[in-house]
């Protein structure tokens, strides 16, 4: 499970870097804890298990990320709607 453990680990940190934790702290939170339980699993040597926790550690991680980046796009949109100049008013 060595290559879904370091997939997991990478979906981690891009769901980080992405603002998990403030966008989407359940979901980051979730997929940190499947992580660490999927390492005790392989260090038990139980790879069946530490292989789904991985897989499961993935998931949530990119939602974790999809989610936050689409929180940001939708800040960065609403203060473009906000700061863009206003049409002028015709009489």
């Amino acid at each position: 499970p060595v290559g879904e453990m370091s997939a997991a680990q990478t979906a981690v940190t891009a769901a980080e870097e992405a603002d998990a934790a403030q966008h989407a702290p359940a979901d980051l939170d979730r997929a940190r804890d499947k992580l660490i339980r999927a390492q005790a699993a392989m260090q038990e040597e139980d790879n069946q298990e530490a292989r789904r926790l991985a897989e499961q550690a993935l998931v949530d991680a990119r939602l974790a990320e999809a989610k936050a980046r689409a929180e940001t796009a939708q800040q960065l949109h609403s203060e473009a709607r906000g700061n863009a100049p206003q049409p002028l008013a015709t009489q």
